[in-house]
C-alpha cells in the first residue's frame, strides 16, 4: 500500500478578509473531495487571509497511481482555483 500526499500553497490576491478566504477554500475543498474521492483539508496558514495551504492524500497499490491521481488533481486546481499556486510539495510514502 503507497500514501500519495501533496501540500499546495495558493495565493489569493484578491481576498480582503477572512470570510473570503474562507468561501474559495471551503468550495476547493468539497469539489476536491467529491469529483476525486480523496482527504483534503486546509492544512496550514488558517488566519492568513491571502494565502491558502491545502494539503490531500490518496491510497494506491502502485506509485504510477499515486502519482496519476495527484497530477490529476493539480492539474483541476490549477484550472479551478482563483488564487495562484505557489508552491507545491508532494510526496508517496
Amino acid at each position: 500500500m503507497l500514501i500519495g500526499s501533496c501540500e499546495v500553497k495558493i495565493h489569493i490576491s484578491f481576498s480582503n478578509s477572512l470570510k473570503d478566504k474562507r468561501m474559495v477554500a471551503k468550495s476547493l475543498i468539497a469539489k476536491l473531495g467529491n469529483k476525486f474521492n480523496i482527504s483534503v483539508a486546509e492544512t496550514d496558514m488558517q488566519d492568513d487571509i491571502r494565502m491558502l495551504c491545502i494539503g490531500f492524500a490518496n491510497v494506491s497499490n502502485t506509485r504510477r497511481q499515486c502519482d496519476a491521481v495527484t497530477d490529476r488533481v493539480l492539474g483541476f486546481i490549477d484550472e479551478n482555483c482563483e488564487g495562484e499556486v505557489i508552491d507545491i510539495q508532494r510526496e508517496v510514502l
